[in-house]
């Protein structure tokens, strides 16, 4: 199977104008916006303004340094799960609430309100955040099987 990658890499972390529709990268067909990297990148931006609340050179680096990983993590995802074009791998809606609720409970303090401030603020809906949850459920399986 061919393997098509573009990345499109923007100058700031992301332009509040262009990101409902800034594309981070396509992997075979398949979009990566800007918004997807941004809500999952949201936590350790957070810790890295807690560390560095003046920003300066440090922060933007460890941040971009952040995002250029968080990226390449979603194209390796994408790329694993097409793979297998239709994965056997069938993530029950009980088991990807509860990797939901995990995330918020780690990342977001357990508050909800916050949570649904960070989906706002990098304008993605609750069913787009859910369907990033899905596809890294979905990796992991696929990597246990690939182990054994």
């Amino acid at each position: 199977m061919a393997v098509i990658v573009s990345i499109m890499l923007p100058g700031k972390l992301w332009a509040k104008e262009d990101a409902p529709r800034a594309i981070a990268a396509k992997v075979n067909g398949h979009v990566i916006t800007q918004n997807q990297v941004a809500m999952l990148l949201t936590p350790r931006l957070a810790e890295l303004l807690e560390r560095f609340p003046d920003r300066g050179t440090e922060f933007e680096k460890l941040l971009a340094e952040a995002r250029k990983n968080l990226l390449q993590e979603l194209i390796d995802r994408r790329m694993l799960i097409d793979q297998f074009n239709k994965p056997e791998v069938q993530i029950t809606p009980v088991v990807l609430e509860a990797e939901m609720q995990r995330e918020i409970r780690d990342n977001y303090h357990g508050n909800s309100d916050e949570f649904r401030e960070a989906l706002k603020m990098n304008r993605i809906t609750l069913e787009g955040f859910r369907s990033l949850i899905r596809d890294r459920l979905i990796e992991k399986e696929l990597r246990k099987r690939q182990k054994k």
